[in-house]
């Protein structure tokens, strides 16, 4: 039960999805991304950084010291949004007084993307190196570190790699005091600030503390004011400079890369025991990754009740606003599933508060732009989703259940399918997903809408299994004639259990065609996995990194749908033990940095949540 949803907010919230939008924006796909101010351009120079690995290497063997080598990104990478991604290093650990100290005295630091001699020697090539990362090169010129696939950034980890510096005074008490108490997430003691008798440099990080504690406390509006003030009021001192930046919502923290919460001995590891910024083996039980990943989903919520930390732009900037209205969405599903769990039960109030107010945030269509697109699905899917299983679990939102099933079928094309950038299948399948389940609710879905559908997503299917990337245009001849070969029989192995399913769910594929295609997902996951964490398609599979959660959580789904008990428990574990074996230093979870880390998080949760129903199904079928 949810006592908080009740009657008096679902007619609030219908009420406010009638008003008309505030969207004015037309559906284009230009990319309008933050410029940053004069203050926070500076993020990062406070390393004196070469820019030539040979100058590099030369100042190296005169001075005895090893090269840090930075390497911001790859020649022809296909990695997005790169400066985005480079700003948080920048702003992150090289704005970090430690970090800057170690490396400016122990090393010759190097910001450099490696040339072709380069990429060479150290192996410097996409998908090997997933920037950003960094080499110690020593003077022998031989690499002693490589770090790459820096996705949560926390500086304590990655000093760890560095020699401690010996230029740099020890920390005031308060500043101590601060560090500890925002790492065990005391936020509102934080944000209470004595710099009486603390040096200048304590003072500054200490108003930085304050700042991100009023962040964490959901105040977003008012951290965002504070962060531009400390910029404004110390424009030439590093942390000013990322204050400056995470003002600008450009930074690491306020997008939830950056992290300063307590870690595990084990986890510290990173980097050494595992690849990047993923946490080593067997650090974290399923029970602390639900308690981790809820008090991070907690702590990202803006006040206003959306996630908007995602800058997924792929359809163009003006879609933006459905991302966030999906990945909050996806977000309140997952506090959903941990409002089941005994366990967190001391943070069920927490969690009431947020569902309803992400409720409304999805509600309110001036959070859309009807304008938008490219985008729109998702937004209409994931909401849809989100009132279901607020239906099935606590009899709330029923009301909102219908108007999100119009608001689906407003963008099915006259071709029967639905439309995400471009028409395809997996976008299809989740829509008929969505409607199968609104139906088993008592929802009213449209027959027709659904036929046409199926329809749609039918021609896209191999006669081997495989599936269209994309919507066929020519549709002579039927794929189901046709044989795919092995790079679309690898390449949509990741999307088959979701396009699978939806036939499976509407009575039009059979259960043996549903366990073929979840096993044949399971074979070629190692391909998709490659383009976790990596912004963009890979080059051989068109695998995005932004479609490794939401492929995992498809299978999760379809392995729930499978008959055979023991067939459906072996699935679920194995499906278990993936997840399980990719959280992050912290206990959260990520694909790629555009879509953010809210949503990964959230993603994995709800993967876990469903192999748990299937093992549980599998005792009671």
């Amino acid at each position: 039960m949810f006592p908080k949803f009740n009657s008096q907010i679902v007619l609030t919230v219908v009420l406010v999805a009638c008003l008309p939008t505030l969207a004015v924006a037309q559906n284009s796909t230009r990319k309008i991304r933050v410029t940053p101010n004069a203050i926070s351009a500076k993020i990062g120079t406070a390393i004196n950084w070469e820019s030539e690995f040979e100058a590099a290497k030369k100042k190296s063997v005169e001075s005895g010291k090893p090269i840090f080598w930075y390497v911001p990104r790859l020649a022809r990478t296909f990695m997005d949004r790169k400066k985005e991604v480079d700003r948080y290093m920048r702003a992150g650990p090289f704005s970090n007084p430690t970090i800057i100290a170690s490396v400016n005295e122990h090393y010759i630091p190097l910001m450099a993307i490696p040339k072709e001699a380069e990429s060479e020697s150290f192996e410097l090539k996409p998908f090997k190196f997933i920037e950003p990362g960094f080499l110690i090169v020593e003077t022998d010129g031989t690499a002693s570190t490589k770090l790459d696939r820096i996705t949560t950034m926390n500086s304590a980890w990655l000093a760890g790699f560095l020699k401690p510096p010996t230029t740099l005074a020890d920390p005031s008490p308060s500043l101590v005091r601060a560090r500890q108490q925002f790492a065990a997430g005391e936020y509102e003691a934080c944000k209470v600030i004595n710099r009486m008798r603390v040096p200048k440099d304590d003072s500054i990080e200490l108003q930085l503390i304050a700042a991100m504690a009023t962040f964490r406390l959901n105040e977003h509006d008012a951290a965002l004011k504070k962060f531009e003030r400390i910029g404004q009021s110390f424009p030439d001192h590093p942390l000013g400079w990322k204050a400056a930046a995470e003002g600008q919502r450009i930074g690491p923290f306020v997008r939830g890369f950056e992290v300063f919460r307590e870690l595990p001995v084990a986890a510290m590891k990173a980097g050494r025991n595992s690849p990047g910024s993923a946490s080593p083996a067997n650090v974290y039980t399923e029970a602390q990754l639900w308690r981790r990943g809820i008090e991070f989903l907690l702590a990202m919520q803006n006040e206003n009740g959306g996630y908007e930390d995602s800058d997924y732009d792929f359809g163009g900037t003006d879609g933006l606003p459905n991302v966030h209205v999906a990945v909050t969405s996806i977000s309140a599903m997952a506090l959903l599933e941990a409002h089941s769990r005994p366990e967190l039960k001391d943070l069920h109030p927490r969690i009431e508060s947020a569902i309803e107010k992400a409720g409304k945030y999805v509600m309110d269509e001036s959070n859309l732009n009807l304008k938008d697109k490219d985008e729109i699905f998702w937004a209409y899917l994931y909401r849809l989703r989100l009132f279901n299983r607020l239906q099935a679990s606590w009899k709330a939102g029923a009301a909102q259940i219908g108007t999100c099933l119009k608001s689906l079928a407003s963008v099915q094309t006259s071709g029967g399918d639905w439309y995400h950038e471009y028409n395809n299948p997996f976008v299809t399948a989740s829509a008929l997903w969505a409607m199968k389940e609104s139906e088993s609710l008592g929802g009213t879905v449209d027959a027709s809408s659904v036929e046409a559908g199926i329809a749609a997503l039918q021609k896209c299917r191999f006669a081997n299994g495989a599936w269209t990337y994309g919507s066929p245009r020519d549709t002579s001849k039927p794929n189901s004639e046709k044989v795919a070969g092995e790079r679309s029989v690898i390449g949509s192995a990741g999307r088959t259990p979701l396009c699978e399913g939806a036939l499976f769910v509407w009575d039009r594929a059979d259960d043996q065609a549903l366990l073929t295609s979840i096993r044949a997902a399971f074979e070629k996951h190692d391909d998709m996995d490659v383009a976790r964490k990596y912004d963009d398609h890979t080059a051989s599979y068109n695998y995005g990194g932004f479609f490794y959660w939401y492929c995992m959580e498809s299978r999760s789904q379809a392995i729930l749908q499978v008959q055979d008990a023991v067939a459906r428990k072996e699935m679920a574990k194995q499906q278990r033990d993936i997840v399980l074996s990719v959280p992050e230093i912290d206990g959260c979870f990520v694909d790629s940095h555009e879509i953010g880390r809210s949503y990964g998080t959230a993603m994995a949760l709800l993967c876990l949540a469903d192999c748990k129903k299937a093992n549980q199904e599998s005792a009671t079928r």
